[in-house]
């Protein structure tokens, strides 16, 4: 339990107690100091009034005051949580613009030597998505789910970046071998194996617009990104293409 919690339930107890001294307290040297009036003076009745208006008082006040309390730790947290969904979901846009960035290297110069360099981009966005699962206002919400599925569509791109990683060094040692000898004045053409050799269905469609907008990422990103406009309360802006 967060320490605003514990606060909010324990200060009604806490004026509840200020009250009963308060009017142990003042009674007391209410009744000492009528005690010294005239028998003119109905001292009962003084008194009974005088403590009647300082209780009321006192429950107005503490009453009010632990009111005001409550609301401001219900306000505190509310405040808690939207910070929490703004950071996630700033994440998660991160993690899609990330993808996106590696996408369009690869859709200019789709070789080994460009996914290899690009893999460490890859890995950056599983992070991101990795902070939006662990953020404590999600726990039960359908975000979670949908960024999983976000997570496994990347796992096909390390699968095969793991079963072709022979395969993917020697391809992008040659063509770096090749631009390098070509830099050096010598008049090789460079000639990488492009991505589409491997037959990766993941890659392929990975590479292919219509194919990745209408894939797991991209529709887990826009399930995702909904889902946390709606906690927020925020209408959400138009759906980022892919």
């Amino acid at each position: 339990m967060s320490a605003t919690g514990s606060a909010d339930k324990t200060t009604p107890y806490v004026w509840w107690v200020v009250l009963a001294l308060a009017v142990v307290v003042l009674g007391t040297a209410a009744g000492l100091l009528f005690s010294g009036v005239g028998d003119n003076v109905d001292v009962r009745a003084e008194l009974a009034r005088f403590c009647l208006t300082l209780t009321s008082a006192l429950l107005i006040t503490g009453g009010l005051s632990a009111h005001l309390t409550r609301r401001a730790a219900r306000r505190s947290r509310e405040e808690e949580r939207a910070r929490g969904l703004t950071a996630s979901l700033r994440e998660l846009k991160a993690a899609f613009e990330t993808v996106q960035v590696v996408r369009l290297h690869l859709q200019a110069h789709p070789t080994p030597s460009t996914f290899m360099e690009r893999l460490g981009e890859i890995i950056a966005a599983r992070a991101h998505l990795h902070l939006v699962e662990r953020d404590v206002h999600l726990l039960r919400s359908p975000v979670r789910e949908h960024v999983q599925t976000m997570l496994d569509y990347l796992d096909g791109l390390r699968d095969f970046y793991r079963s072709s990683y022979g395969r993917l060094r020697h391809d992008a040692a040659v063509e770096r071998g090749a631009w390098a000898r070509l830099e050096g004045g010598g008049e090789e053409e460079v000639c990488p194996t492009p991505l589409a050799d491997y037959g990766s269905e993941v890659v392929t469609a990975f590479l292919s617009d219509e194919a990745f907008r209408a894939g797991a990422f991209s529709t887990g990103y826009q399930a995702a990104s909904t889902e946390i406009y709606r906690a927020l309360g925020v209408e959400r802006p138009a759906p980022q293409q892919a």
